[in-house]
């Protein structure tokens, strides 16, 4: 087994951070992975809420279930991802600090049968890789103007790339490493 953490910092309340974190539909928006999430069983999101999820990691389109298996509001909460033979679990706490709150995502996973052998390869991308979603995250709850084009691109099945520019007319949009779309500064 093997885990990784990140920790930021969010200036919004910890309440309203928990319930954006807490609702996987808002993944898209800032988790680079996630293309779409919807809510397949309960009405309201809870403890026994399930998220169907469409994914896109690294290669290829792929699902999963995303199950809520411990509810804390507004402190914690821990979900159970299946995508095949990958099974992350998730651990999110939210606590507030003097600017907001403090948010940590860890992610705890058990490679199995040939996985095993990438462990090592996978710890490294998994942990660079979750500072890159917390940023993100912070950017959108922030709704900083310079968030990042990556979320949204990722969640949307198409972009419309003139809007984009016009959304975000002083930064130009760059094809960066792997299939993300990165934001370099308007060289023109």
């Amino acid at each position: 087994m093997f885990s990784t953490s990140g920790s930021t910092s969010i200036d919004r309340p910890a309440a309203e951070v928990f319930a954006f974190i807490a609702d996987v539909r808002n993944d898209p928006r800032w988790h680079t992975d996630v293309l779409a999430a919807k809510l397949i069983e309960g009405t309201a999101v809870d403890g026994h809420s399930m998220f169907e999820i469409e994914t896109k990691p690294v290669m290829g389109v792929s699902g999963g279930t995303v199950t809520v298996s411990q509810y804390e509001p507004p402190s914690r909460i821990v979900f159970d991802v299946r995508m095949g033979k990958l099974q992350p679990t998730t651990t999110f706490t939210v606590v507030p600090d003097t600017t907001g709150c403090r948010v940590t995502r860890r992610i705890d996973m058990e490679p199995q049968g040939l996985m095993r052998a990438m462990a090592p390869f996978m710890r490294g991308m998994m942990s660079k890789r979750n500072d890159v979603f917390l940023a993100n995250l912070r950017r959108v709850l922030e709704d900083k103007p310079e968030r990042s084009l990556q979320a949204s691109a990722k969640g949307a099945k198409a972009i419309d790339y003139e809007r984009a520019q016009e959304t975000f007319s002083k930064q130009e949009l760059v094809r960066g490493p792997g299939h993300y779309l990165n934001f370099a500064p308007n060289s023109r």
